[in-house]
């Protein structure tokens, strides 16, 4: 089945894009659902509709959002909404672009200034999230946030009363309204600091849902707004709107974007492929890789690949990187610009599906992404290699390169897909060896460093300091391992073999039958954070499952300690 497509000529033509409409399920019998340019048609329509207590009835909460932005005193509002008679406002006309996965996406063009909008339903609780990103624009734009209420059964509508509640009560990053006291609480939340909610309760007469009055039914309703959300938002930024039952805690986590993350999925696909083969990957997954590798060139909430080649990952306030620790709300470590071991990923990424796409014969993909490697790979050394050091900067931001000694440039070492030859990997495994290397894993920081921390201990935000500044990670001692073993072959497999064991020896210890989140920096290296920490079991799982390939070659049987179970 191909992928889905829509005509970007006739977006504007609402016959057209009326017709077409979208839905987004959850698991508790919530669901989204409206047309691709967010024009309500049917009484069914809705920005959440949910299920509030036991019954099998469903409720329209939020109805819908309108958007409007605001430049150099002139308003624009992106929204759509029939009246009778008539539409207004006309937003569609400022509507380049709709795509239906992986997420429904629209592109708002207004003069010069480029809007996208995203909508992601979660399929695990009841939650709306909406991120805006400022993709062109001569200066700084004012973004406001309008929420229409509708709290009513979903096969019913309602209109303009008195019983209704139009306050909105504060809450972190934003407020919570609630129409009726029979209803929960709806909490609308931003992920920017500086957002402000402006109080303005009414109600919007004769909503009119040209569907059902095609049917014969009552077709028209009463909305009630409780303000806006007022915000400033810059070239490249973005901000995410949720709309949920339950509260979120920490606001400024709504978005939770890892620049990394999609890319460790290619990752896995690599692992599985020496179960399910490469034609299952591709059959299965092909779609997704590359609409995966097209979202980061088109970026993504402070993610976005440059000219040249590489990715960079930057946004205010936030740690976008496994680095993520905060004090005080703020990242102990600023990694802004271009992460070493994302750009490994990246390109990691680009020449698996690109491999996969050649043997499958997808040309216009391959030719479309063919140079890309090699411009990724020129990048990369030129801007990260040290030749006088012998080891990769840990970033390069808009000041220059990083030269701290951390684990995450390993990662490039330890992939399947390389950009350093096998002088320059072995000699990042000799600085990593020299300056983080542990019994226990590898430490984020070298002990040269002046702002190495020794021990984790202390309060949140000292040990915050410590577990990003010396503390020793579990997960990148795999990727020094596969190096290691990609560069030494068999003569590697007895350094292997005395790294598990020391962790059959830790599964007997604190965390029983499992892996800890860190270790202290120094010997004796004790151990903190959680007690069973899934990447550190991953990474001792993957350690195992690659020496015994290797020593299953010499005839060894398995380490005491770590044996399967039967």
């Amino acid at each position: 089945m191909s992928v889905l497509t829509f005509d970007k000529k006739e977006l504007g033509n609402l016959e057209y894009s009326l017709q077409r409409e979208m839905l987004a399920t959850d698991r508790r019998g919530g669901y989204m659902s409206t047309t691709i340019v967010c024009c309500n048609t049917r009484k069914y329509h809705g920005l959440m509709v949910a299920p509030i207590d036991d019954s099998d009835r469903a409720y329209v909460l939020l109805s819908s959002v309108d958007e409007t932005v605001v430049h150099d005193g002139q308003s624009f509002n992106l929204a759509l909404h029939r009246f009778p008679g008539t539409y207004e406002p006309r937003g569609h006309k400022y509507i380049t672009d709709f795509e239906y996965t992986p997420t429904p996406t629209i592109t708002y063009r207004v003069g010069s200034i480029v809007l996208r909008k995203e909508l992601l339903w979660i399929h695990n609780r009841t939650q709306l999230m909406i991120r805006y990103t400022l993709l062109e624009a001569p200066s700084d734009v004012r973004l406001r946030l309008r929420p229409f209420f509708a709290f009513r059964d979903k096969h019913a509508l309602t209109h303009a009363n008195m019983e209704a509640d139009g306050r909105s009560r504060p809450i972190p990053g934003g407020v919570k309204c609630r129409l009726y006291s029979d209803f929960p609480w709806l909490y609308l939340q931003t992920d920017c600091r500086d957002a402000e909610f402006v109080p303005a309760p009414d109600w919007y007469y004769n909503f009119e849902y040209a569907r059902e009055i095609e049917r014969g039914y009552e077709g028209d309703e009463d909305l009630l707004t409780t303000g806006y959300f007022e915000l400033s938002l810059g070239r490249r930024q973005s901000v995410i709107f949720s709309a949920s039952v339950e509260a979120i805690p920490d606001p400024a986590a709504i978005g939770g974007m890892f620049a990394d993350a999609p890319l460790w999925f290619f990752w896995v696909l690599q692992q599985l492929q020496r179960t399910l083969g490469e034609e299952e990957i591709w059959k299965r997954y092909g779609i997704v890789m590359k609409e995966l590798l097209a979202a980061y060139r088109r970026g993504v909430g402070g993610v976005a690949v440059h000219d040249n080649g590489l990715v960079w990952a930057s946004a205010p306030d936030k740690a976008l990187t496994w680095m993520n620790a905060l004090a005080g709300g703020v990242p102990v470590v600023s990694r802004d610009g271009y992460p070493v071991e994302i750009n490994a990923f990246w390109y990691n990424a680009v020449c698996y599906a690109l491999e996969l796409a050649s043997r499958f014969g997808e040309e216009e993909f391959v030719g479309e992404w063919k140079a890309w490697p090699e411009r990724i790979r020129n990048a990369f050394r030129e801007m990260f290699w040290s030749g006088d050091d012998g080891y990769l900067a840990d970033f390069v931001g808009p000041e220059g390169p990083n030269r701290w000694i951390r684990p995450n440039m390993v990662v490039a070492c330890g992939l399947d897909y390389k950009m350093l030859d096998e002088e320059q990997q072995a000699s990042v495994l000799r600085i990593v060896g020299q300056h983080l290397l542990t019994p226990k894993g590898l430490r984020s920081l070298s002990p040269r460093n002046p702002r190495y921390k020794n021990r984790c201990e202390g309060d949140e935000a000292v040990r915050a300091e410590a577990s990003m500044n010396g503390s020793v990670w579990v997960w990148p001692l795999w990727f020094y391992v596969k190096a290691s073993f990609d560069l030494g072959g068999r003569e590697f497999l007895p350094r292997a073999e005395e790294l598990l064991a020391r962790f059959g020896e830790e599964i007997q210890s604190y965390g029983i039958g499992s892996i800890n989140e860190l270790f202290d920096g120094d010997p004796p290296h004790a151990p903190w954070g959680a007690v069973s920490q899934a990447w550190s079991v991953g990474a001792v799982l993957m350690i195992r499952e690659t020496t015994e390939r290797w020593r299953r070659r010499r005839g060894h049987g398995l380490l005491p300690g770590l044996r399967k179970k039967r």
